[in-house]
């Protein structure tokens, strides 16, 4: 069955003595009466036993007395039913251990094997079984037959044990998410587990037999080749180093290895490494150090026994556990630093001092074990943990830190180190919780992780834990139908939700394979691992899915009330319009009041379409009532928030309204665009300023600035800083999209540049005033709005514009493009009473073939976005492939967005947003037709001020 004991050779023919039978038995029983081997001499010709050895009762627990009165069919019924189909075919009636194995006529003939018996307890006991033929009847049948018992039952039960243990790798290296390999001493792979074609990429097949060095990144070589050195140089000492290694598919990845010299260990004969992917824990890492605040550092060092250091007078604060961990009177006060570096252990005072001159010069963290001896000269280990704590010059004045006592930790460490097993040595290395548990449900092995995961201890695992009770009770009855179906042979793999030991639960998702023995389930191993990051990340999807679902939603109803909008912006259009024209020709007071009604309701219609549109996203600004003081108010509390608190943030009210047209958002984020590149210019803190003041604009100021402004009130906010200032030669640039004196990385050059891009929207102005050294200032002119009655109170009369550019009537004309038939007809009449000649035209393709004819006689286009036939966007590029420098008013429902900035952006000169006042259709038509004309608004040059700011 097996080989033969190894402490047993062939024995040589022993010499009997010349003596009778008798005498002959005398010397067996001698022979063997001090030794555990069993011995049986058996007349074939009787059937009968001449000699048993007193030791059957040691081996089977029967009396060699039983025995020989029973005969040899009495230890043919102890034979195990598969040793005796196996030893005695097709002769039953043959009684063990005679028969089954050939034998070769002969003195010296001899054969042995393998069987099992029944001891008296019930038990099956394994002997190795040799027999010899004394000597042979003269028919060629054996007369006499001595049969030695050899009692292997240790040996098979420490050999299935040592197979158990191998079944046991087998499935924690199958199911281990970790890499498992095993180098020879040059660092060349002879074994690499199954989670290594995960890790790398590369199959086991295409690795082994491969140097690692060639894998590691060039920057990390030098540490790993320290690594392997010091392994060698000290091999009962575990070594740990993070390198990175090259995948087939990933590139570079971060992975940590704990290696220990098993070279000298016959079972593995190389270095064990287990490999650890941890390049997400790296960016976690990273992240954290980032965001690491003090409380979470007071929290960390809760409970220990603490100490705090202060750097400039060398004075030491200790709280009483510090006491009682260098076992100081307390009355004494805290110790030196001499006193304390001779109190440590003399091989650990080289490392605490490095350490501390590393803590002082870099101020990073420091975490480190060492051992102290107390004065009864007993040894305690420590480990501390400290950080320096900067002043507000950002200096080093103190360092805070803890200790805590490990000696008892130590002690229990290295005696599992001792007793640890080549199971244990892998399972301890990884980071998932590994277990085994019996038939019962009962668990059999936890491995360390399992510990610190679950919250329970040794103790309570050796009272006895039940797998189910790891899990919350809703989960346990379908975990038991799992655990049935799973030692049923089917594959597992099944999520739950654990329960620890303090109540808390997180998800967990377990693997397990059956453990058989005598080929049934005994039990069940596997892994469990938590997968809360896994959990949140999912939900995080589910709800990201869920804002897109929602975002697409609103998109939808955004589009339907969008085009509702335009088309009810169109109707809008010719009311009002319609109504201006009629006003303009009352003279009864009530029907003046009532043209003034439908005016009025016109515009809080327009209103709730410029809502609607908001809504939509079909237009970048608002135009509502904006008090200016209350949104600089709102900005400097954001502000004192959330910069240096060396910058003294100030806001001057001079006592007048500050109230403008417009979008407070848009609004607020200009003056916060100033105030963090104000910020930017004062690393050393300064005074940021708000203020406003009501400036009076007139014709020659209007005209003078690179902007579309008109004479009249504006509302100056300035704002001013007392930094670095700006040069004079780049001043000129600062409002270009993407410009920027700041380092790579600290700005994008698009802060000023939406500044200036608000301000213009506004129909405003900016100022810039800066010089180096004396600071800045920006100040922002924007057309000051008056409210009476609720509403907004227009100063000027805009036909007086038109009157003032000297336009022979019916000198100028004008096509319009519309097809709202109602919308085009009002716009006629306006134009008309505005002394234009006007041509009206239903859509796009129509327009286009007019302007073919007659493009030389018309000054001015004013055109609607959406139309039949041909697109506004169509039409347009039609008229300028006509004539390159036709002038074309953009008309539409719409706000500047999608299409219509599309013409814009080609050449259109001026936007009207659709339902619109006469006074903004005059104004459009005195940007075009002024004798003079002004700069151009798209310059991007800011005025620059005479004054300086009052810094």
């Amino acid at each position: 069955m097996s080989d033969r004991p190894e402490t047993m050779t062939p024995p040589e023919p022993v010499p009997m003595p010349a003596g009778n039978i008798p005498d002959r038995l005398a010397f067996l029983e001698a022979v063997h009466a001090a030794s555990p081997i069993m011995a049986a001499l058996l007349n074939c010709e009787t059937g009968t036993y001449e000699h048993i050895d007193p030791s059957i009762e040691t081996v089977l627990g029967y009396s060699a007395q039983e025995v020989m009165l029973s005969g040899p069919l009495f230890m043919a019924s102890l034979l195990h039913p598969d040793d005796w189909e196996r030893t005695n075919p097709g002769t039953p009636e043959i009684p063990l251990p005679f028969a089954g194995w050939k034998l070769v006529p002969g003195a010296a003939s001899l054969d042995e094997g393998e069987l099992r018996l029944r001891h008296r307890d019930g038990d099956w006991r394994c002997f190795y079984v040799r027999r010899r033929v004394l000597d042979w009847q003269s028919a060629g049948h054996p007369r006499r037959i001595l049969a030695v018992f050899h009692d292997i039952t240790d040996r098979k039960r420490t050999e299935e044990r040592l197979l158990h243990a191998e079944e046991r790798l087998r499935a924690l290296m199958q199911h281990s998410q970790d890499v498992v390999n095993i180098l020879d001493a040059d660092g060349s792979l002879i074994y690499s587990s199954p989670a290594g074609e995960k890790v790398h990429g590369f199959a086991t097949t295409e690795s082994l037999g491969l140097s690692l060095y060639p894998y590691v990144h060039p920057e990390d070589l030098q540490a790993v080749r320290q690594m392997l050195t010091r392994i060698k140089a000290m091999p009962e000492k575990a070594q740990t180093v993070q390198y990175r290694l090259a995948t087939r598919d990933r590139g570079w990845v971060w992975v940590e290895t704990v290696a220990i010299n098993q070279l000298m260990n016959p079972a593995i004969g190389g270095i064990l490494c287990n490999i650890r992917d941890i390049s997400d824990r790296k960016r976690a890492e990273d992240g954290l150090l980032r965001s690491e605040a003090l409380l979470a550092e007071a929290q960390h060092l809760a409970s220990l026994g603490s100490f705090e250091f202060d750097l400039k007078t060398g004075e030491s604060v200790w709280s009483d556990g510090m006491y009682r961990l260098l076992n100081r009177d307390p009355r004494r006060g805290p110790m030196r630093y001499q006193d304390l570096i001779e109190m440590i252990y003399p091989d650990d005072r080289k490392v605490w001092t490095s350490s501390r001159k590393f803590l002082y010069s870099d101020s990073v963290p420091l975490r480190s074990e060492f051992r102290v001896v107390w004065q009864d000269g007993s040894l305690h280990f420590l480990t501390i943990k400290a950080r320096p704590v900067a002043d507000p010059t950002g200096n080093s004045e103190k360092i805070v830190g803890a200790i805590q006592e490990i000696t008892e930790r130590k002690r229990i460490e290295e005696a599992l180190r001792e007793t640890m097993n080549a199971y244990r040595e892998v399972a301890d290395f990884l980071p998932q919780t590994v277990f085994e548990m019996d038939a019962t449900g009962r668990l059999t092995f936890v491995n360390r992780r399992g510990f610190e995961t679950m919250g329970y201890s040794e103790e309570d695992f050796e009272r006895g834990l039940q797998a189910l009770q790891m899990l919350v009770p809703e989960d346990r009855v379908r975990a038991a139908q799992d655990i049935s179906r799973t030692m049923g042979g089917e594959s597992s793999g099944h999520e739950y939700q654990a329960l620890r030991r303090d109540g808390s639960t997180f998800p967990v998702l377990i693997h397990s394979t059956p453990i058989i023995r005598d080929g049934r389930p005994t039990g069940l191993r596997g892994l469990m691992v938590d997968i809360t990051d896994r959990k949140r990340a999912e939900e995080e999807r589910e709800w990201m899915q869920e804002r897109l679902r929602h975002s697409e939603k609103m998109e939808a109803i955004g589009q339907l009330a969008g085009g509702i909008a335009h088309d009810f912006n169109n109707h809008l259009s010719a009311i009002l319009g319609f109504a201006e024209i009629l006003l303009e020709r009352q003279h009864d007071p009530e029907h003046i009041r009532f043209t003034e009604g439908i005016i009025k309701s016109c515009k809080r219609s327009a209103e709730l379409t410029r809502q609607l549109l908001t809504f939509a996203r079909r237009g970048k600004y608002l135009t509502v009532l904006v008090d200016l003081k209350q949104v600089i108010g709102e900005v400097v509390q954001i502000l004192k928030h959330s910069i240096d608190k060396r910058i003294t943030l100030t806001q001057v009210d001079d006592g007048k309204p500050a109230l403008v047209l417009g979008d407070p958002h848009e609004l607020q984020n200009a003056l916060m665009n100033l105030a963090l590149n104000a910020r930017d210019a004062m690393p050393e803190g300064g005074e940021l300023t708000f203020a406003t003041q009501i400036r009076e604009l007139d014709d020659a100021t209007c005209r003078r600035l690179p902007y579309d402004i008109f004479p009249g009130d504006f509302l100056q906010v300035s704002v001013t800083d007392t930094g670095s200032g700006i040069e004079k030669e780049i001043q000129t640039r600062i409002f270009e999209p993407f410009f920027t004196t700041k380092e790579l990385g600290k700005g994008t050059g698009l802060g000023l540049a939406s500044v200036y891009g608000t301000v213009k929207n506004h129909h405003g102005a900016v100022i810039v005033y800066s010089e180096l050294g004396r600071g800045s200032c920006f100040k922002l002119l924007l057309p000051l709005a008056e409210v009476r009655d609720g509403e907004v109170v227009e100063h000027r009369e805009p036909r007086a514009e038109i009157q003032s550019l000297g336009i022979t009537p019916g000198s100028r004309q004008i096509l319009v493009v519309e097809d709202e038939e109602l919308v085009g007809q009002m716009l006629l009449a306006q134009l008309r009473n505005m002394g234009f000649r006007a041509v009206l035209m239903p859509d796009g393709q129509s327009a286009v073939e007019h302007f073919k004819i007659a493009w030389d006689g018309i000054d001015l286009v004013i055109m609607d976005l959406v139309m039949p036939n041909l697109s506004g966007l169509e039409a347009f590029r039609a008229f300028k492939r006509i004539q390159p420098e036709v002038r074309v008013v953009v008309s539409s429902g719409y706000s500047v967005d999608g299409e219509a900035q599309k013409i814009m952006d080609e050449g259109a000169v001026a936007f009207l947003q659709k339902p619109y006042q006469i006074g903004e259709l005059i104004r459009v038509l005195a940007g075009q037709f002024s004798a003079e004309g002004h700069s151009s608004p798209e310059s991007g040059e800011p005025l620059q001020a005479e004054e300086p700011p009052p810094c």
